[in-house]
């Protein structure tokens, strides 16, 4: 099997080439991304804080050149800091985010093909479920803008060591298992709390199969054995997080985007699956993603590219129903091979059932009556959780494995390995088609960015800077990004309900005098206006206000270039100040 899966692991490095292959021809310098977020600015400023805080001896956690002159606290995971700071290091942030990335790819694709491969010894069959699982919609929308989600290559892993645990019911597999759900955890806190359910709908139906009882108690030994591994393995993370929510708790804000405690409840209905969300192809696909495009912001599929993009792919679908259909000559093709597929199938077809249900919105209303569904009792106990939607992916891991288990059985009405061969390579390539898009329109070069920050970066060290207009909605991750150029404190960066969120709020109109005097005494040097984020809200007050700062006699300005100008405050001195960045 080694030898299957280092073959697997280079074919998906070819097939991710093929899909990213602006970001693998230029790795230190172009990302995949949808060109109208700025969540992966965040995710790369926060690679080279990891860096530059570890080479310069600061406190990671510690972030004094955000939300200046406050500061900021910021828990990171330590799996992530440390791997994040060494590909930084040895290379840049951009190459680490690339390689951490892309790998997320190739491993999901390695995980899948362990798991079916193990459940049905069928190399085709987990090839398939490896290439769909690894580049269906769900990954590549979340690889353009959430980095954390899109790292789902260990819940295969996680379901790979589940099964045999239940087969072997060793200690050795515990151990495995207690591993990778930490690897979930450290990667991404969703893909943890999933496998934690998902385990509740295997143990359930493990207590109610026909197995001796003392094999069931052995079973359930091993499990919590695991579990409490993984949990004390996720210590390290766990408790800031769990301090960090009680903080906020406390603290009685009102619930927000960025809140650990408590997320809208409003949001559960927003980021949650509609009725054609699984159905509709993929909005980026060139031939068929026009249909879809058309229902964009509809009730009937979602309104955002993100999250509603859950197309599970109807290759994907018709040879999952197949082997639903023809359950029984499925089974009986796989007891013909000394497999029996009654548990799995089972399993993955209630895997699938259930999480489309916690994908739905907190209630149904037909016809004047509510039918409650699972995220509504969730939230009660997990109001932190704001997008079950996400449960997309694990039934496209389900969809997966299913139509896997179904190939074998298919192909074997052709006779001769060539053909087989071939009809199983026309159905994958089928199934990917109906996930490609176009790897140039999803990808932004990072190389291109405004002069004026190499200006910046040249002034004396110890200034601080204010981006206009200011993020008062939550931070502006360009912002951020910025900041890796210049390596000057800003005032933003601050997250909602926070001191320095609180202090900024009433800055938000620069031409007023009283806001020049803040920032004066905030210790602000120079004022960035970023001309084009007036002008596109189309607001005559907007417009107003830029040309009131322009013609306001307390700010000089000092450089104009792209769209941005640049005004230097009177009444600052720009040398002597301690230089936050050492």
């Amino acid at each position: 099997m080694i030898r299957k899966t280092i073959l697997l692991a280079l074919v998906s490095c070819g097939v991710t080439g093929i899909f990213m292959y602006p970001a693998v021809l230029k790795l230190s310098s172009v990302i995949p991304a949808f060109y109208s977020t700025d969540e992966p600015y965040g995710v790369i400023w926060s690679f080279w804080w990891f860096k530059y805080s570890w080479l310069n001896g600061i406190p990671a956690e510690e972030v004094g050149v955000l939300a200046y002159p406050h500061g900021m606290k910021i828990s990171f995971f330590p799996l992530w800091g440390h791997i994040a700071k060494l590909l930084s290091v040895c290379s840049s942030e951009i190459i680490a985010y690339n390689l951490i990335l892309l790998s997320s790819f190739v491993l999901s694709a390695v995980t899948m093909f362990l798991l079916v491969f193990t459940l049905t010894g069928n190399t085709w069959a987990g090839l398939f479920s490896a290439l769909v699982y690894a580049f269906c919609p769900f990954h590549s929308v979340r690889a353009w803008q959430h980095f954390g989600t899109a790292q789902i290559q260990w819940m295969p892993l996680y379901l790979f060591f589940l099964f045999r645990l239940w087969q072997l019911k060793d200690w050795r597999h515990a151990l495995f298992l207690g591993v990778s759900l930490a690897l979930n955890y450290y990667y991404d806190v969703h893909y943890a709390y999933f496998m934690g359910l998902v385990t509740v709908l295997f143990l359930s139906l493990c207590l109610l199969s026909k197995v001796e009882i003392r094999q069931k108690a052995a079973f359930v030994r091993t499990l919590c054995a695991a579990w409490v591994l993984g949990i004390i393995l996720v210590l390290p993370a766990l408790l800031p997080f769990v301090s960090r929510i009680i903080e906020a708790v406390q603290s009685a804000r009102s619930p927000h985007a960025y809140s650990l405690a408590k997320r809208a409840f409003d949001d559960l209905f927003s980021q949650s699956a509609r009725p054609l969300s699984y159905l509709l192809p993929f909005t980026e696909q060139p031939i068929f993603g026009g249909v879809t495009r058309i229902f964009i912001g509809s009730g009937l599929w979602g309104e955002s590219l993100t999250e509603h993009n859950i197309f599970l792919g109807f290759v994907a679908l018709g040879l999952a129903f197949f082997s639903l259909y023809r359950k029984k000559e499925v089974i009986a093709y796989y007891q013909g091979k000394g497999i029996d597929l009654r548990f799995t199938m089972n399993f993955f077809f209630l895997l699938c059932v259930v999480c489309w249900l916690f994908s739905q919105p907190p209630w149904w209303n037909i016809f004047g009556f509510k039918f409650y569904l699972p995220s509504f009792f969730l939230y009660k106990v997990f109001p932190m959780v704001r997008a079950y939607v996400r449960f997309a992916v694990v039934v496209m891991l389900g969809v997966s494995v299913l139509a896997g288990i179904a190939l074998a059985p298919l192909l074997n009405r052709f006779s001769g390995a060539a053909r087989r061969g071939a009809v199983a390579l026309l159905i994958i390539l089928a199934a990917l088609f109906e996930f490609w898009y176009i790897p140039s329109e999803h990808a932004v070069d990072l190389s291109r960015y405004p002069a004026v920050y190499d200006w910046l970066k040249d002034q004396p060290s110890g200034i601080a800077i204010a981006e206009y207009p200011l993020d008062i909605e939550g931070p502006n991750e360009l912002y951020k990004f910025y900041q890796t150029k210049h390596h000057k404190p800003i005032i933003n960066g601050a997250f909602p309900g926070t001191p320095a969120h609180e202090a900024i709020k009433r800055l938000q109109k620069l031409s007023q005098p009283a806001t020049i005097t803040a920032l004066r005494s905030l210790g602000v040097d120079y004022v960035f206006l970023h001309l084009d984020d007036y002008q596109k809200t189309g607001l005559a007050e907007e417009a107003e206000e830029v040309r009131s700062v322009q013609n306001n006699s307390a700010l000089k300005r000092v450089y104009a270039d792209a769209g941005i100008e640049v005004y230097a405050i009177s009444g600052n001195e720009h040398a002597g100040k301690e230089s936050l960045l050492r």
